[in-house]
């Protein structure tokens, strides 16, 4: 009698690898290029033909490998990566599996050639398409080549669902360029059809290689990113105009591995919290270094996903290191830098320190204690970082300050020219024209004390002299007894007045004058049908919401210790050029766009 259980054959076994391993062309190029990395290539030539359907062929000048070992490798799980149980556990390596030659052997005609530096002469192994080795010598330099041609020739399903040879082309770009950001010293070549299409010289830098890959637009928009800790986050991120639609502009690498990985993903959007819209992504290169022990590279065949023991430890010091740097707005701190901000010229107008005008409604912020300045960044681990609404920002980097040790030099420092329509407020660094939204900017400083004062339960209320009826829906009546307890931490102190009508009682006293019920009722709005109030999506856009009833209005005129006084709070304020919803607050004009305004250049 036949058993029913029996071993799969090995050419059977070989081709069910396959299809996790070799996807598409693109992804047997990444297992390709990450032996050559791991064999300690500094030279990698990738070469394809028609998407790579036809041929694929990745030439590199590591350690190459012995007669015995070339042959070793066509064997499913023969490896040099690992030797024992630990190794598992500590994988520095990208590839340790031993599936990748054999699996790509068994989809194509395969050529494997190697040479050690030590041998005098290499090997070759072809492997028909009938299966059959062919082993013989080969002259060539040290390193190792391999050929895959006519890909999926005896899987014709599968050859049948690869796309277009352009579409299959961009596949193959984009995965030598997300290695090719990770290794700046290693020399990267793909030609694509006889034409070059990628070519990235070593580079001493990080950022020279974003330039060589990337280019020269996308890097003029990215600014250094930088936590030191355990968990360590290098790198560069965009500033919020730096945006693009989709997640295709992030490339993260976890211990130098190129991943797709959503707890990284999640914490950049956080640190981005309020300054991107829906769907909005910026761009943005990192590197996590996590201990090897605490990250499971094994959970995906291509290994494009990983698995972190400690993952709210990696999300806290990735949010914090972008927010970090965001909160610093470098865009506009290196523009005040380079028009020397804070070198006044005789007879410069600059405004008074002084407070705001008590006539106007416009609340007077205390300006916090300055924090350290960007050379002491390394003090602050990722054992510290928290989630985003719960960080503490006393002590980071105001968005105006230049030069470390409390020299500050920020907006208030400019040469106010005036108020223009009752919105805008014009002023000049340099030779440059600086142009405030007053609302987007005072809306950001507001923000930022109702979060530093909502977060400490120290959100000022006042009694009103008498309740302010306001006629709602029932719904809303339900939402505002369902969440009295928040609302009593925003500073509203509201009750149901019999009928369909609130009684407010109590209102922040940063409303000043302005009417409570019109804030009271947007929060009211999105307060509905949210299960968890404090939730960071929530908690942001309440609090902006706020802020926005809350700040000087465009319309609004503003006398110039009223200007002095705001100024004075954005320097004071993180990410101060843009508003909690991401709309710029600040825009800096040069001479020379002034000039060509009218045409006289």
């Amino acid at each position: 009698m036949v058993n029913k259980i029996q071993v799969m054959p090995e050419w059977l076994q070989n081709q069910i690898a396959a299809g996790e391993v070799v996807e598409r062309p693109a992804s047997l190029v990444k297992e390709l290029v990450e032996n050559s990395l791991d064999a300690g290539a500094r030279r990698i030539v990738v070469e394809v033909e028609q998407g790579g359907k036809q041929l694929i062929r990745v030439v590199d000048d590591g350690s190459g490998m012995s007669r015995e070992d070339c042959l070793l490798a066509l064997d499913r799980h023969a490896t040099s990566k690992l030797r024992k149980m630990g190794d598992l556990r500590n994988i520095t390596s990208f590839g340790f599996r031993g599936e990748a030659l054999p699996s790509i052997a068994s989809v194509s005609v395969f050529t494997l050639s190697s040479r050690r530096a030590a041998d005098e002469t290499g090997c070759a192994i072809t492997i028909s398409e009938d299966g059959k080795r062919d082993v013989v010598d080969a002259p060539m330099a040290r390193g190792t080549e391999v050929v895959a041609r006519n890909l999926f020739h005896n899987v014709p399903a599968r050859r049948k669902f690869l796309k277009t040879d352009k579409t299959e082309n961009r596949a193959l770009v984009e995965t030598v360029q997300r290695i090719a950001l990770s290794h700046h010293a290693v020399f990267f070549q793909l030609i694509s059809d006889g034409r070059t299409v990628l070519s990235a010289p070593p580079e001493n830098e990080p950022l020279a290689r974003l330039y060589s890959v990337l280019g020269k637009k996308i890097c003029q928009q990215l600014y250094e990113c930088r936590l030191e800790g355990r968990i360590r986050v290098s790198g560069f991120v965009s500033s919020p105009e730096g945006k693009r639609r989709g997640a295709g502009g992030l490339y993260t690498f976890v211990n130098n591995r190129f991943v797709r990985d959503k707890v990284i993903m999640q914490a950049i959007a956080s640190g981005y919290s309020g300054l991107l819209g829906r769907g909005e992504y910026p761009y943005a290169v990192l590197h996590v270094d996590v201990p090897p022990a605490e990250v499971d590279v094994n959970v995906h065949p291509a290994k494009s996903e990983v698995r972190f023991e400690r993952s709210n430890e990696v999300f806290a010091a990735v949010s914090r290191a972008v927010k970090l740097t965001l909160a610093e707005t470098p865009w506009v701190r290196n523009t005040l830098a380079d028009a020397g901000l804070g070198r006044s010229a005789a007879g410069s107008d600059h405004l008074p320190g002084q407070g705001l005008s008590s006539s106007y409604s416009m609340p007077v912020l205390p300006l916090p204690a300055r924090g350290a300045g960007p050379h002491e960044r390394a003090a602050y681990t990722a054992a510290e970082s928290q989630p985003f609404s719960a960080v503490d920002h006393s002590h980071e980097v105001s968005a105006g300050t230049l030069a470390p040790g409390g020299d500050v030099r920020g907006f208030s420092q400019l040469v106010y020219l005036g108020q223009y329509a009752n919105c805008y407020l014009l002023g000049q660094i340099g030779s440059r024209l600086v142009v405030i939204d007053q609302h987007a900017a005072h809306e950001r400083v507001v923000y930022e004390r109702l979060k530093r004062e909502f977060e400490s339960s120290r959100v000022v209320s006042q009694p009103l002299l008498m309740p302010v009826l306001v006629e709602s829906a029932p719904a809303l009546i339900a939402v505002a007894q369902e969440n009295a307890a928040f609302l009593e931490r925003l500073g509203f102190s509201v009750e149901p007045f019999g009928g369909n009508s609130l009684a407010i009682k109590g209102a922040p006293t940063l409303l000043g004058r302005r009417p409570p019920e019109l804030p009271l009722m947007a929060i009211l709005d999105e307060l509905q049908g949210q299960p968890e109030p404090d939730a960071p999506a929530v908690f942001h856009t309440i609090l902006a919401t706020m802020a926005c009833h809350t700040a000087v209005r465009a319309g609004d005129p503003m006398d110039r210790e009223e200007v002095a006084a705001l100024l004075q709070q954005m320097d004071s304020t993180e990410m101060a050029a843009y508003c909690p919803h991401g709309r710029p607050a600040v825009t800096v004009f040069p001479e020379t766009d002034v000039a060509r305004w009218f045409k006289r250049t």
